[in-house]
Parts: C-alpha cells; structure tokens; sequence
C-alpha cells in the first residue's frame, strides 16, 4: 500500500476577545524561529494599536503558516505530515510564550484536515460496490439499473457537523484511476483538546491503511 499526501492542514481557531497575532509580532516570532517570511507590510501601517497581516505569510520545510484575524485562525498546512505536526508545535510554543495566549483554554477548537492517494492495494471500485454489499439494490427500479455503493463516509454516531468536536472520513475511488486508486478526505477535530488532534495526525496514514484493510476485509 502506498499513500502519497495530497495536503494536511492544522488550524488552531481561538477562542478571544481581540485576535492575538499582531503586526508585526507575528512576523518577529516566525523569523526568530527560522521560518521565510512571505508576507507584505500591511498597506495603511498607521491603522492603529492593533495591525494584522492576513493570508499566507510565513514557510519553513515545506509548511506554509496562515493567519486570518476576521475568522481567528491561524493554521499551517503542506504535503510532510511530520513537517506539518512540527509548525502546529512551534505555533503553540510561539502563542504561549511570545503572545501569552493560554492552551488549551484558549482555543475555541484545533482541526485537522487532510488529503491522500493510496495506491497499491486492489481495485478499490470493485472494494467499495462488495463492501457496501446490496445496499443499493433498493434504488434499482427508480434508476433502471443495478446500482451498488461508490463510496464510503464515516462520521460520529451521535453529533452533527457543526460541533467543535467531529471527525468525516470519506473514501472514494479516484475519479481518473477508480480501478488502482483511492482518494480520502480526511476531518478530525476536537474542542480544545489541541493534543488529541496533533496525536490523531501522527497516527493518520497508519489508521488511513487499516481502513483501506477493512475496506477489503483484510
């Protein structure tokens, strides 16, 4: 089985009365931390006491830090899951120390979202129609064919997907490659509980393969 990222993408949301990372701050703490900074001063610098940067502004090691003040997010994504793990830590670290923000108690909720190809583990189009077994028969006289399931969606039991706590596995064939390749979507997060989403990441392409093997009743 191979997996080969798409993108994975960590975002801190906070839970504040005035979003914390300010101009130039922000960009001071990055580049102390090695990171290019690729932001732009902001157009009116003299806006007053509290001036933002919006947008990707910072990279290091192929992660990319992005900052957005109206929706109070600050988030890092890229294609190395390890990459990705290390730049969420330093923003942490970063929020703690150089903008006194308090975790978790500080943040409304911290996401995970990722993207992958597997390949090299059968045919998932045919995986996915005996996986969802006669399911589908139900809808044959409607469509006036033999219909069978094309993909697979696990989500909570109880929950919807408007809370801060919630997780969406999608698993469908590839559109151009249905015959040798899945593409999983993954949403995993979790109200306040920073630790359990950085763990679920650590973990992600291992449980993304022991669903693919559940999948094929391995």
């Amino acid at each position: 089985m191979m997996i080969k990222p798409q993108k994975y993408r960590i975002a801190f949301v906070l839970d504040a009365l005035y979003y914390p990372f300010t101009y130039p701050e922000i960009i001071a703490s990055l580049a102390a931390r090695k990171y290019r900074i690729d932001a732009a001063p902001p157009q009116s610098p003299l806006g007053g006491a509290r001036i933002y940067v919006k947008g990707y502004i910072a990279s290091k090691e192929g992660c990319i830090i992005q900052v957005n003040d109206d929706r109070g997010i600050i988030a890092c994504e890229g294609q190395i899951i390890d990459s990705v793990i290390a730049s969420a830590k330093e923003i942490a670290g970063l929020a703690e120390s150089d903008f006194k923000v308090n975790i978790p108690s500080d943040i409304n909720y911290c996401e995970l979202i990722a993207s992958v190809v597997v390949s090299d583990c059968g045919n998932p189009l045919e995986t996915i129609k005996t996986f969802s077994e006669d399911k589908y028969r139900m809808f044959d006289e409607i469509l006036g064919v033999e219909s069978a399931g094309y993909s697979m969606r696990v989500i909570p039991k109880d929950g919807n997907p408007t809370e801060k706590s919630w997780f969406d596995i999608s698993v469908t064939p590839r559109f151009s490659t249905s015959d040798t390749e899945y593409y999983i979507e993954v949403v995993f997060r979790k109200e306040r509980e920073v630790e359990d989403v950085l763990s679920f990441a650590a973990h992600l392409n291992e449980n993304i393969s022991l669903i693919i093997n559940k999948l094929r009743g391995a």
